[in-house]
């Protein structure tokens, strides 16, 4: 159309992702001042991931459409004069993601682009992950919620040769036959990563995964190295949000350290010196 107006707001990467967003509209004139605030709302909130900021090379694209409100059709009752929909493409097709923007609203968009897009070998798991100072290898802590994963990664990081990359959500990945771990946006703990780094993030996209621990509550303490089979088998089905792809491909890494832990409560104080840490 002769009237249409597009902006390209940016390229940003949401590791394993190129995102670009771009602004459309058929009213050049109406929406120039509401660009200015979209725009900075979007870099605002993804200024630490710009393209230029990483050297890493990524392949898929994702474009996202960001087009305004129309006011008419609108169900959202608002004094606020920024309303826009936001469409996915994906197969040529859009998908409507939210109407405003907003850090919450962005998060939603990420964890829509995840769903879609992720090829198998690649898994959003409910997880924390640390990486050893020592030898830059990631150590996986997966359970229940409210299991102690946050407790157990927080005390490795501040009393050990830990640095922690992620609290709740941890990106496991394949290449090849090696398994790796990366620090994903939508995990809170990534922000204080970041800031942390201070925009270093390319260094933690590719940790080699050496150590996969198990916290389950128990009425007991017990540590248990996991080498059988069947074990095996169990031990990784109880990672959440895992693939099945996934699932298969670990239980054939056995070089994979597997340890799993019963205990009474969150005191892992006495149970890291005495154990865990040496087992590391």
């Amino acid at each position: 159309m002769k009237d249409k107006f597009e902006v390209d707001l940016g390229t940003y990467l949401v590791y394993p992702f190129l995102i670009n967003f771009r602004f459309q509209s058929l009213n050049k004139y109406h929406n120039k001042e509401n660009l200015f605030y979209l725009k900075n709302i979007i870099d605002y909130n993804f200024q630490f991931l710009r393209k230029k900021s990483c050297n890493i090379n990524y392949k898929k694209i994702i474009k996202v459409i960001i087009f305004p409100k129309q006011k008419k059709n609108s169900f959202l009752k608002s004094k606020n004069d920024y309303l826009y929909q936001i469409f996915f493409k994906k197969n040529k097709q859009k998908y409507i993601v939210f109407s405003l923007i907003g850090l919450s609203d962005l998060f939603n968009l990420i964890k829509f682009i995840y769903q879609e897009h992720l090829p198998r070998n690649y898994s959003v798991i409910h997880a924390a992950c640390v990486v050893s100072k020592k030898n830059n290898q990631a150590i996986i802590i997966f359970g229940k919620s409210n299991v102690g994963k946050s407790t157990l990664s927080n005390l490795l990081e501040k009393k050990y040769h830990f640095t922690k990359i992620s609290d709740d959500l941890t990106l496991l990945f394949f290449k090849k036959d090696d398994c790796f771990a990366a620090p994903i946006f939508i995990d809170y703990h990534f922000f204080f990563l970041n800031r942390k780094l201070k925009n270093r993030l390319n260094l933690f996209y590719n940790l080699k995964i050496s150590t996969f621990i198990y916290l389950k509550k128990s009425k007991t303490n017990n540590f248990e190295e996991i080498d059988d089979l069947k074990k095996r088998i169990i031990f990784f089905n109880n990672i959440e949000n895992i693939n099945n792809y996934l699932i298969s491909k670990l239980i054939s890494k056995k070089e994979l350290k597997l340890i799993k832990i019963d205990f009474i409560n969150h005191h892992f104080k006495d149970l890291i010196q005495k154990k865990i840490v040496r087992l590391l």
